[in-house]
């Protein structure tokens, strides 16, 4: 798991410095067929690094599927219509704001 991490860390850090290699050439570019190719390389590594960085958030909404998301929403916390859920988070609410009228915040 951490060699994992490591070697993802160090993916991201080699895409950084390909990415800045490619905005350093497009801001030297004195030919439109080299600038126009530095920033097409640059914009395919940005997209390689927010990939890496967060996975979810590369593809468009359609792939996320929103109907999947509330169904692990739902899954993880309880659906939001049931109204046994609806009290729970109201007297979740109700004690914050009582806690927070006395300059404390409990979350028990």
């Amino acid at each position: 798991m951490v060699a994992e991490y490591a070697a993802r860390q160090n993916r991201i850090k080699l895409l950084e410095l390909k990415f800045q290699q490619h905005l350093a050439a497009v801001a030297g570019s004195r030919s439109t067929e080299l600038f126009v190719y530095h920033w097409e390389e640059a914009e395919k590594v940005r997209k390689e690094i927010l990939q890496q960085l967060a996975p979810w958030a590369a593809k468009p909404v359609a792939e996320t599927s929103t109907a999947k998301l509330q169904q692990q929403y739902k899954a993880f916390f309880g659906d939001p219509k049931d109204p046994v859920f609806q009290a729970e988070i109201r007297r979740l609410i109700d004690h914050w704001q009582k806690g927070s009228k006395h300059g404390k915040r409990t979350a028990s």
